[in-house]
């Protein structure tokens, strides 16, 4: 076979939980797994990339972000993309929340 062998980077713990309904700039966090450095880690919210916050657990990053202000009663998913050195082991995930006013 040719290329990088791939450890895709993993996600979980979302918070608020899927389909949440939250007030507008709330904190969000997750966790990610198998990745190498904080920069590899990419938020955005309908397309505004978001300012993170990254600490290292062991072997993990707890990650936290916050809504932006301007977002009101909508709906928005909190798009979660890790880029590897190799370009198929990029990760593209999220979940969604409601934004109440």
């Amino acid at each position: 076979s040719s290329g990088m062998a791939c450890v895709k980077a993993q996600f979980s713990k979302f918070e608020p939980e899927h389909l949440a309904t939250v007030s507008p700039e709330s904190e969000f966090s997750f966790l990610a797994f198998n990745i190498q450095k904080p920069e590899q880690i990419e938020v955005t919210i309908k397309s505004q990339m978001i300012p993170l916050s990254i600490e290292p657990k062991g072997d993990f990053f707890h990650v936290v972000g916050k809504l932006p202000a301007e977002l009101r009663d909508t709906t928005a998913r909190i798009n979660i993309k890790s880029v590897a050195k190799n370009e198929k082991c990029n990760v593209e995930t999220g979940w969604l929340v409601t934004i109440t006013q």
